[in-house]
């Protein structure tokens, strides 16, 4: 991954994406820091693709952490990044928080305008 000074986020994107689909979470995350490290901060795709990740491996505290840098970095979450949140506390069996999550998907709904 390092074959290049600077990495574009689409590429880092891509490389946590694919840690993720082979049950690879934690250097899914490593890749996530590295773009943060390079980039300054990551978009709502390379943030969606980590949570996925953590979905897979029902990694929800990981989940949670993600959710806090996307705040720090002001990048609003979409409907897919709170749908892998979802899938990440429910495989580790926090399903309230599932259920608290709803608020949430509904603000973004409506500032998305229904857009999925």
């Amino acid at each position: 991954v390092r074959m290049f000074k600077r990495m574009h986020p689409i590429l880092y994107t891509s490389v946590i994406g694919a840690c993720g689909r082979a049950r690879e979470h934690e250097r899914a995350l490593r890749h996530l820091r590295r773009l943060r490290d390079d980039l300054g901060r990551a978009d709502v795709f390379a943030f969606t693709a980590a949570l996925d990740a953590c979905a897979r491996a029902g990694d929800y505290a990981s989940a949670e952490g993600i959710l806090a840098q996307m705040a720090e970095d002001r990048v609003r979450p979409n409907l897919r990044t709170y749908r892998a949140v979802a899938r990440a506390a429910a495989a580790a069996g926090e399903f309230s928080r599932v259920s608290e999550m709803m608020d949430d998907v509904g603000a973004a709904v409506a500032t998305a305008g229904g857009a999925r």
